[in-house]
């Protein structure tokens, strides 16, 4: 039974392309040339097609690519996605004249015994329009950036083809503008009919059909191939090997869908290995009572060409479509009128085209579903939704400007999203190409950047869109560079993000002389590896001297790796880069492969740059050429993103030595915010010392007041000095709840300690946590002083930090 629809509907040519689209039965389609009159084992279907004055017949691929079809799925057969039916099958029906009477049609076909499935053609548009010394890249770039905020393509253009010269990719849509400022001198070359608006005059060009098609190809050419040429953006693979533009635009009929026809010709065009990727949905429909907005496989004949290319090693990545539905839900029929679910993964009809299909999420952190991206099962990775700057439509820059020099600002929705990933599988095989002469397959691309332990998962949610794809981390996996770390704390393997304790590294080594043979005495088979107590007391008015430990967990030796070390004032939280002071780097060094613990150094820490006595952090980085350490003024956005996020910086505080006596005074230290972000923390303060001992706690009254407000607890405070006093017997810990700090916030505090005899074989400490979590702690330790000097006793400031 054909539904049918309002005779205007038929007639509208951004919801049906005009076609009926037959399958014959497999014995059937094998025999079959043509369906002309001349045909006559045929004769039913050829009397019903000369009935409705159906003129043309023609096959859905081109008949030059016939026997070079045929090839291909005789390859597939013993391939993981064996054909389910011919493309030599598929006949398309031109109805264009006659629209109204197309369900017509397709109930009578259907009747007819050599018939396998018949049924109106919806139109393939677009993915989806948005339009809202590179100067596009910081802003409307960001998907460019180190996980999570983007797939990290910065990473993977300072290895070997990484930027994807290794790789040629086919877009599949309907018209781009190739002589784009930013595109212009770019390998590409333009496969069939380009839809190209017949005025680039404004305003008129805006009412042209062609005007989304022809920018919206171009806004994708921007994210994939735009040169870095010091104009517009870059693109995510700006030296791919080649660009075929596969027109799914047919001017001779006016139509957009000739999708299946397109992707032939890019499989001939192409290498097997190289990318192809579909920016097409079905036409956007709503209330005509077909599927809108859905992946193009929804229809057999293209899902069947896409299982093709996919047997035959081609990399696939569709576009989700936006409907914002899920595509769980989407039912079809088959042949046989029984209802099936091929989008559903866990559902028995689930019908496996191979292609990797994307969603769209936020352009922020922790991104997440975003309308109006499809969800479901069947989605394998995601991008960005919005905010995606590239070449096309004018949108920013003016329409009155050059058409060759027109930007947008907002282009999006799973258009972007699909072009954002397919730049990441170009990279990604670009690499694997370079480092082992092999490609990746289109099954293990699709596992790769799919894997939820390499990847960006999206913050959680019942929508499934998939995961954005980790280009640093998947490389690493696939032993394509090296992976140096230094360690946050003994235990620490080099994962990221971090799960273990901060602020202990075991591999910033500070000594008072240097050492002959450092490695003999730190590095592997030492015996001392995972010793976090190999630094000692820094004496005021000394040189010392600091040496790193660094390990490779990739599969690739990395080569002049340089340590970079700086110091900064203490604090319970980490720091402001900003206040860092640098000491110094380390010759370059080979760290091999194999988590072979390697020692640099020593950084000269001259006496005259050592700060006077008092306690501080400690913060190295690991760099080199194929594993760059993370850009400090970009990458830091809070404590987590620091530390946890790479694998290649740490810190630790060093000992400090002064004399107390039974009325003990610190040094001061700062409590400190999160580096741009207002957060509200708890303090701890956690001591052994001895019974009816006197603690206080000595801050800013503007710290003490917010400390008073969240605790209802009593301060003593200085007017004159600016100071306030919050004092605790020495019973029990000390738990400080709910305490706001500023964004950059910087308080600087001391405790003083007043004890009825000698402070000896006691400590003192105070943590600061965030939900939970322990940033850090600074601890003092006392401990009896020699005879000549018993008098006093010696505080040796350290620093922990609980696992978190």
């Amino acid at each position: 039974m054909i539904d049918r629809l309002d005779a205007a509907a038929y007639r509208r040519k951004d919801l049906f392309s005009g076609y009926v689209i037959l399958r014959l039965k497999p014995e059937v389609a094998r025999r079959t040339r043509d369906l002309s009159a001349a045909n006559n084992e045929l004769k039913a279907l050829v009397s019903v097609l000369d009935e409705f004055g159906v003129k043309e017949r023609v096959p859905v691929i081109s008949a030059d690519r016939r026997d070079q079809v045929l090839e291909w799925e005789r390859r597939a057969e013993k391939s993981s996605f064996p054909p389910l039916r011919s493309l030599t099958a598929y006949w398309r029906l031109d109805l264009a004249e006659q629209r109204e009477r197309m369900p017509d049609v397709v109930g009578r076909l259907r009747r007819i015994p050599e018939v396998d499935e018949a049924y109106v053609d919806v139109a393939v548009v677009p993915a989806a329009v948005q339009p809202g010394n590179d100067p596009l890249f910081s802003s409307g770039q960001r998907y460019l950036q180190p996980a999570p905020v983007g797939i990290d393509a910065l990473w993977a253009w300072s290895q070997p083809s990484g930027d994807g010269s290794a790789v040629a990719v086919a877009d599949l849509e309907a018209g781009w503008n190739p002589s784009h400022e930013d595109v212009t001198g770019q390998a590409i070359t333009i496969i069939g009919d380009n839809h190209v608006p017949q005025t680039l005059t404004w305003p008129l060009v805006i009412a042209d059909p062609a005007f989304a098609d022809w920018n919206h190809g171009t806004a994708v050419l921007g994210i994939l191939a735009a040169r870095d040429n010091a104009i517009g953006g870059v693109g995510i693979a700006p030296n791919v090997k080649h660009v075929y533009a596969c027109s799914v635009w047919q001017a001779a009929s006016g139509t957009p869908g000739h999708v299946v026809d397109a992707l032939t010709a890019a499989m001939q065009a192409l290498s097997p290995g190289d990318i192809i990727l579909l920016e097409l949905q079905t036409a956007n429909g709503g209330g005509t009572g077909y599927p809108n907005n859905h992946p193009i496989e929804i229809k057999s004949p293209e899902r069947d060409a896409i299982r093709l290319a996919v047997a035959n090693n081609f990399v696939v990545v569709a576009a989700a479509g936006n409907g914002a539905v899920d595509l769980d839900q989407y039912t079809a029929t088959n042949s046989a009128g029984q209802p099936t679910r091929p989008l559903n993964r866990n559902d028995p009809t689930f019908e496996d085209s191979g292609a990797i299909m994307v969603g769209a999420a936020t352009s922020g952190t922790p991104h997440q579903w975003a309308s109006p991206s499809n969800f479901g099962s069947r989605l394998d990775c995601y991008a960005w939704n919005d905010s995606i700057g590239t070449c096309g439509f004018g949108i920013g820059t003016g329409f009155g400007s050059p058409v060759n020099q027109w930007y947008q600002m907002g282009f999006g929705a799973t258009s972007g999203a699909s072009a954002i990933v397919a730049g990441a599988a170009v990279l990604l095989q670009s690499m694997h190409v370079a480092a082992k002469g092999t490609h990746i397959t289109p099954a293990m691309m699709r596992t790769l950047l799919g894997d939820p332990n390499s990847n960006t998962k999206p913050a959680a949610g019942p929508k499934n869109i998939g995961v954005m794809p980790n280009l640093r981390a998947l490389s690493i996996a696939l032993g394509l560079a090296p992976d140096v770390y230094l360690r946050d704390a003994v235990g620490d393997a080099g994962t990221v993000p971090s799960a273990g304790a901060v602020s202990l590294s075991p591999d910033i080594i500070v000594q008072p002389a240097k050492v002959v043979n450092p490695d003999g005495l730190w590095g592997e088979t030492s015996g001392n590896e995972n010793r976090g107590d190999l630094t000692g007391a820094l004496a005021a008015g000394k040189d010392a001297f600091v040496y790193l430990r660094m390990r490779n967990r990739g599969s690739v030796d990395a080569h002049n790796v340089v340590g970079h070390v700086w110091w900064s004032e203490p604090g319970t939280n980490l720091t402001n880069p900003a206040l860092w002071h640098y000491i110094g780097q380390t010759a370059a060094v080979t760290v091999p492969a194999g988590n072979v613990l390697t020692v640099a150094g020593p950084v000269d820490w001259p006496a005259a740059q050592i700060p006077p006595i008092g306690h501080y952090c400690l913060v190295a980085m690991a760099d080199c050429p194929r594993d760059p350490a993370p850009d400090l003024g970009a990458a830091i956005a809070n404590f987590e993103s620091l530390v946890r996020d790479a694998n290649n910086i740490t810190w630790r505080n060093i000992n400090v030595v002064s004399s107390v006596s039974p009325r003990w005074l610190s040094d001061a230290f700062f409590i400190a915010g999160m580096y741009r972000e207002a957060r509200r923390f708890d303090f701890e303060i956690v001591h052994d010392l001895p019974a009816g001992t006197l603690v206080s706690l000595e801050m800013p009254i503007e710290l003490a007041e917010q400390m008073r407000n969240a605790n209802h607890m009593d301060i003593a405070v200085d007017e004159s000095a600016g100071l306030a006093r919050v004092a605790f017997r020495a019973e029990a810990a000390i738990l400080l709840r709910d305490v706001g700090l500023p964004a950059n916030a910087r308080y600087a505090a001391r405790f003083l300690v007043i004890s009825e005899g000698v402070l000896a074989d006691g400590q003192l400490a105070i943590r600061q946590l965030c939900d939970g979590l322990e940033l850090g702690r600074m601890t003092w330790r006392f401990t009896n002083v020699d005879s000549a000097a018993r008098s006093g006793a010696v505080a040796d400031r350290v620093s922990e930090s609980a696992s978190m």
